[in-house]
């Protein structure tokens, strides 16, 4: 006889990933990520969902995306980005998106233009993270993951796509 689950029995679940690519000027992928399973830190759920659902004044909202050089894997307990890129007068090269939603899913669009690293590294910078935040500067991150490498010159551009997804557990 199969066991009976203890609890109200109802849950729900948030799973992300995202997709990077790096394109040449004339459009041609130059790196593609492949679809990356994301990691929501811990003070990603309690800033962005628990306070959110309890109308917390200071609950956080999505609002810009950036871009890490590390590709160590991201943690649950993590509160930040491992060597998120910054421009030389130390501000990170975060972005603002644009969003598109269904009844369970939330999908972001960010681009960075070619030219983007000019005052980052020079002549190329190495990405291999990406994570999502409430500020341009500092703020909570929400999630993050790390992939394999990818070197962007400053003539590509970066795309990245990330899906959130709802769903019972």
């Amino acid at each position: 006889m199969p066991r009976k689950k203890k609890g109200c029995g109802d849950g729900i679940a948030i799973r992300g990933m995202f997709r990077l690519h790096v394109v040449d000027p004339d459009g041609t992928v130059a790196h593609d990520s492949g679809w990356q399973k994301n990691i929501v830190v811990d003070n990603g759920f309690t800033q962005y969902m628990v306070k959110a659902l309890g109308s917390s004044a200071d609950a956080g909202s999505l609002t810009h995306i950036a871009l890490g050089s590390d590709t160590v894997a991201v943690s649950a307990s993590q509160t930040a980005m491992v060597s998120e890129i910054t421009k030389t007068n130390g501000s990170y090269v975060r972005t603002t998106f644009s969003t598109s939603t269904s009844a369970k899913s939330l999908a972001i669009y960010a681009t960075w233009a070619a030219s983007w690293n000019t005052d980052v590294t020079g002549s190329s910078c190495r990405i291999g993270q990406v994570g999502l935040f409430n500020s341009s500067a500092t703020g909570t991150l929400f999630a993050a993951q790390s992939f394999t490498a990818a070197t962007c010159t400053n003539n590509q551009a970066v795309n990245v796509t990330y899906n959130l997804a709802f769903a019972t557990a």
